[in-house]
């Protein structure tokens, strides 16, 4: 039910300086066996193409480049089929499902030079979450507040009531990639305050920061399989840590992939997305 509101709302990140050529490809992931097979570059388009966001399963949504503006892609991986869901002078980036899948939350980037994040109603107009914070990442807590990567010199940790518009910063000089451990609920991002980058964990119920465990050198993308492990790439090769070491989960050089970034799991933790540049 809540896809096909999803669906019936989809039929009616930032700054893009320099940014690389980049293709979003989703592999079957196997944790048990340590493997990824069948590779498919779904976006497979000059420019762009990147931060990929699984809705359900078989669906995601991801930024793609069109006439090098970047807007909003759905993408259904067992037809094939797609849809753009933007089409705006500005650009959209950083697509993420609202907590109860009905929606979907962006960044956008209007020509003026004003950045803000917003969620698509249920009118298919784009409403702003906050009028005044510039977002560049979010990930959502629950129904009414999110995590937000604002921008400045630092960067900081914001948590935001998209209800009231109150909002608290966290933490500073931190990483873009921030996600909800699925077991835990804690949130987890990238702490950069130090030479040895680390993931840390936010408590919501108890407000308190706890270190997880270093990244891969200077790597700022991870995300969290449905089990708790977690991902990470450097370069052409993809990493796994489950107790606090990074061991050598997949080499996607031989798929013709290198500089791994973004990355996303889907729900049921069977599919791997991936962002990279072909070789």
């Amino acid at each position: 039910m809540k896809f096909r509101m999803l669906m019936a709302i989809l039929a009616a990140p930032l700054f893009l300086l320099a940014q690389p050529e980049t293709e979003v490809f989703v592999f079957d992931l196997d944790m048990a066996a340590k493997s990824i097979t069948n590779p498919k570059n779904i976006s497979n388009n000059p420019g762009y193409d990147n931060q990929p966001s699984f809705v359900t399963d078989s669906t995601l949504v991801f930024a793609y480049s069109v006439h090098g503006q970047p807007d909003i892609l759905f993408y259904e991986l067992t037809s094939g089929y797609s849809i753009r869901l933007t089409d705006t002078p500005g650009g959209e980036y950083s697509p993420t499902p609202t907590p109860d899948e009905s929606s979907f939350s962006f960044i956008r980037l209007d020509p003026d030079g004003k950045q803000l994040l917003y969620k698509l109603g249920k009118d298919k107009k784009a409403e702003p979450l906050h009028n005044t914070l510039v977002i560049g990442y979010h990930a959502w807590i629950n129904h009414d507040e999110l995590l937000a990567f604002v921008l400045g010199e630092p960067s900081t940790l914001v948590k935001v009531n998209t209800t009231d518009g109150s909002h608290k910063t966290l933490d500073s000089n931190i990483g873009r990639s921030l996600h909800k451990h699925p077991k835990s609920g804690k949130m987890l991002y990238i702490s950069k305050s130090n030479s040895d980058w680390t993931i840390n964990s936010w408590d919501p119920k108890r407000g308190t920061i706890e270190t997880v465990t270093k990244t891969l050198a200077e790597q700022e993308d991870f995300c969290i399989h449905p089990n708790g492990i977690l991902l990470m790439g450097m370069g052409d090769q993809l990493y796994y840590s489950q107790h606090g070491q990074w061991k050598p989960l997949a080499n996607v050089g031989a798929f013709g992939i290198k500089n791994i970034s973004r990355l996303a799991v889907s729900p049921n933790g069977k599919r791997l997305a991936l962002v990279g540049e072909l070789q």
